[in-house]
């Protein structure tokens, strides 16, 4: 498996629960633990019945024991999802075809999102170039906020964590740190 592989705890298993979807990090042989990062949505269940509610993310990191985690694996009772989404949950069904035509719009104002998708991307790179050193940390959240506390301008620490997981799960592809746009202009006026 590979880092941002996306599994599921059908009748769940230890931490994990089922219907929910996480992220492989890293599996560390030295550690002896596999890392898996969740991307939790914070609002409410019955807000989200409601196309103005904005839902918001939050990461949670799994630690599972290496042994455990691949016996679940033989057993099933920890599988691949049958449908690996290629951008984060926030985006709700879109593929980058999708993003790439909302990305195109917007070329010629002063600052683009791409230039900001671009800042963004030089804040975490630091991070990105160090992942080997990061995922192996005893608690790697902790050296995320540390650096991005260390920023300028400095970066929010939960969503600077979510950004930097959701890069690195999805592929290194810039486009997942673009701003979620499938709901503009349908909510109820």
């Amino acid at each position: 498996m590979q880092i941002g592989t996306q599994l599921e705890a059908p009748e769940g298993f230890e931490g994990l629960s089922k219907n929910t979807i996480y992220c492989l990090l890293r599996s560390d042989p030295n550690r002896r633990r596999v890392l898996l990062v969740e991307f939790r949505c914070l609002t409410p269940r019955d807000a989200t019945q409601h196309l103005r509610a904005k839902k918001t993310y939050r990461t949670t990191l799994h630690f599972l024991s290496r042994d455990r985690f691949e016996k679940a694996l033989e057993a099933k009772q920890i599988r691949s999802c049958e449908m690996q989404e290629e951008l984060p949950p926030w985006f709700e069904g879109m593929t980058i075809a999708d993003l790439r035509v909302y990305a195109s719009f917007g070329q010629r104002k002063k600052s683009n999102h791409s230039q900001r998708i671009q800042r963004s991307i030089s804040h975490i790179l630091p991070l990105v170039n160090n992942l080997e050193q990061v995922l192996s940390a005893d608690m790697p959240d902790s050296l995320i906020n540390a650096h991005a506390r260390s920023c300028e301008p400095k970066q929010n620490e939960t969503r600077f964590r979510t950004m930097f997981y959701a890069y690195i799960c999805f592929g290194f592809n810039p486009l997942v740190l673009h701003y979620t746009v499938h709901n503009i202009g349908r909510w109820e006026r």
